[in-house]
């Protein structure tokens, strides 16, 4: 590598002689440069610029033994100004050309970019990544004429969703559509048409394909489903399946078959999951009901109510709101405590707001619908100092003060993992302290007779 010069050293034969050989190589010519620069000719340098001019200069070769004149010395330096000049020249337009290339073949990448992004707008859902409605409207007009293939078609149904969306929120609801829409699509084979035709309606077109691979289909992501756990509500799809008769019905007829057998499932679906029970199995799960207190309080509040000579009908209403009295606590964030730390203001209004989300929870199921009144003033005190409505006496209603009590002993006597519980006469001394603010003076001297006489 020649070392770096300074322009005087042009003056230097050996230099100059180095200088020749580095942009020799630099211009990748097929020409041999003389040694010696004095030697360099007007064709030479026209061999290197092309036939750019170069200002009428020529390097005339001096005598052999001839020491370097100034006025030679001159000439190289001009032949050396215009030669780097033109190799500038020519660098500079090298790379603005390539720059140029470069750009084009950037924007010819933007625009395949852009373009594939625009089909797959126009052909994806934007929640799921699926195929969307139209596309699969597509599809069913491009096979419907390939007779001389087997073609199945699913319809499905994720259920639940505005259960989720009622309750939980859009977020929770959008969560599980993308699970259920990633179950479909990687259990899918390739090739197959698996689309979300808009909220909870799911369609899959294959071809090529058998009715027992697609009824196998079905069945793997109704289990993958199944085996889901951690949401609001249970992970659950009804799936309909029929194979296109293509002699007798139209592919959108073997669509409309296989939408029927989808509400069959979905009928079915309804009866096996009881999703309030689901519900309590997730708060059992997050430690925020214990189990064992929640079945001994629905115990207590019915055969308190039975000892009180109440109407069947009425103990009936009472024992189903005292399991379901609690349901709103579902809505409280995962990371929420209800034993082992101090609760900030806002946590405690969290934790209070659990009885009005009960409310509208018990509200969106039927068989919940009728004991919605009593779940909302579970928690109000006889005095009227209690949440949510501060309702006081016997404007609260009957059902809600008897679970009261017996909600609130059970969980004095029965022993937990998170302490110690109280002894039954410490439990009805608490009863006696606060009768007449928490609790109804007259139920709380029934309740104790009560429980002396049936052990508890």
């Amino acid at each position: 590598m020649m070392k770096a010069c300074t322009f005087q050293d042009i003056f230097n034969e050996n230099v100059l002689q180095k200088l020749t050989d580095a942009l020799s190589v630099s211009l990748r010519a097929n020409i041999r440069l003389c040694r010696d620069i004095s030697a360099l000719t007007d064709s030479d340098i026209k061999i290197i610029l092309g036939e750019a001019p170069v200002a009428g200069f020529i390097v005339e070769a001096p005598a052999a033994d001839a020491p370097l004149s100034p006025e030679h010395i001159e000439d190289v330096r001009t032949a050396l100004v215009l030669l780097a000049e033109q190799l500038s020249q020519l660098g500079y337009q090298t790379l603005y050309l390539k720059s140029l290339v470069n750009s084009l073949e950037d924007q010819e990448a933007l625009h395949r970019k852009e373009r594939s992004l625009l089909k797959d707008m126009a052909e994806k859902d934007y929640l799921t990544g699926l195929f969307n409605h139209r596309k699969f409207e597509e599809a069913m007009e491009q096979y419907s004429k390939r007779t001389d293939l087997s073609i199945c078609i699913i319809s499905a149904d994720a259920n639940f969703l505005k259960l989720t969306n009622d309750i939980f929120g859009h977020e929770s609801g959008d969560i599980m559509l993308k699970k259920i829409a990633g179950i479909m699509s990687k259990l899918a084979r390739k090739g197959w048409i698996v689309a979300r035709c808009g909220g909870d309606e799911f369609r899959v077109l294959l071809p090529d394909t058998k009715l027992i691979s697609a009824m196998d289909y079905c069945r793997r992501v109704a289990h993958n489903c199944k085996n889901e756990h951690g949401y609001a509500f249970p992970l659950s799809i009804a799936l309909g399946v029929a194979e296109w008769q293509s002699d007798r019905e139209t592919l959108q007829e073997c669509f409309t078959r296989a939408d029927e057998k989808m509400y069959q499932n979905k009928a079915e679906l309804k009866k096996e999951l009881h999703l309030p029970d689901y519900i309590l199995e997730r708060l059992y799960d997050r430690q925020i009901l214990n189990e064992d207190i929640l079945r001994f309080s629905i115990q207590v509040a019915g055969e308190f109510s039975r000892y009180l000579r109440l109407p069947e009908s009425q103990v009936q209403k009472i024992t189903l709101a005292a399991r379901y009295e609690d349901i709103g606590m579902a809505q409280l964030p995962d990371c929420f405590m209800i034993r082992g730390q101090s609760k900030t203001l806002e946590e405690q209004q969290m934790l209070q707001g659990h009885v009005t989300r009960g409310y509208d929870m018990a509200r969106q199921f039927e068989e919940l619908y009728q004991i919605a009144d009593i779940i909302l003033c579970c928690h109000e005190n006889w005095a009227g100092n209690s949440y949510p409505r501060q309702l006081k006496g016997k404007e609260i209603p009957l059902e809600a003060r008897i679970i009261r009590i017996a909600n609130n002993y059970c969980y004095w006597v029965v022993p937990t993992a998170f302490g110690t519980s109280l002894s039954k006469g410490a439990a009805r001394e608490r009863l006696v302290k606060y009768s007449g603010d928490m609790y109804d003076p007259e139920l709380v001297e029934k309740f104790i007779r009560f429980a002396d006489k049936n052990g508890y």
